[in-house]
């Protein structure tokens, strides 16, 4: 059993064009009781708690690659075709850093342009292969290669600690 899913991206070569995301970690905001949403799997997106937070860069660097014009979808739909969808790719210091998922025209940062850590970049989306609101987080080699996302995947440290299964990270500390 896999505890991370990302991680079957090292073990099955039919998705090593994915690689990257293998130590990924995907954020979703909870209430008070452990909920991610007002109802079960809601088809309106605002009823998602992290929708449409805002997403500030982790780390200062420049934006490598972004994009921005791809539709939120309903849950469960998703776009295999455009799987990070809105994104975007920083790159810091020996890593890249991949913020996606992001909501369809809020991302506030182009190619080429320096970014502070802190600074918003975007908002928390549903577009691409993702089944509800989230943001998928993963650091990776940089690459400028068009399949920037079979690059060699980095581990994640946040606040100086590697995340681990059900962890939770409190913003108001």
């Amino acid at each position: 059993i896999l505890i991370n899913p990302h991680m079957k991206t090292l073990e099955q070569e039919s998705l090593s064009a994915y690689r990257a995301q293998s130590f990924a970690v995907d954020i979703v905001r909870l209430d008070r009781f452990g909920r991610r949403a007002d109802g079960w799997w809601p088809a309106d997106l605002t009823r998602y708690y992290v929708f449409g937070e805002p997403v500030y860069a982790p780390c200062s660097g420049v934006a490598a690659r972004t994009e921005d014009r791809l539709p939120d979808l309903t849950p469960p739909d998703h776009d295999r075709q455009h799987p990070a969808a809105n994104y975007v790719l920083l790159e810091c210091a020996e890593a890249a850093v991949l913020l996606a998922h992001l909501m369809q025209s809020s991302v506030a940062v182009r190619p080429g342009q320096r970014v502070q850590e802190g600074e918003r970049i975007g908002r928390v989306g549903n577009s691409g292969l993702s089944m509800e609101p989230h943001l998928h987080l993963h650091a990776q080699q940089p690459s400028n290669a068009d399949a920037f996302l079979a690059a060699a995947p980095l581990p994640l440290r946040i606040d100086g600690q590697t995340p681990v299964r059900n962890r939770r990270f409190n913003s108001q500390q």
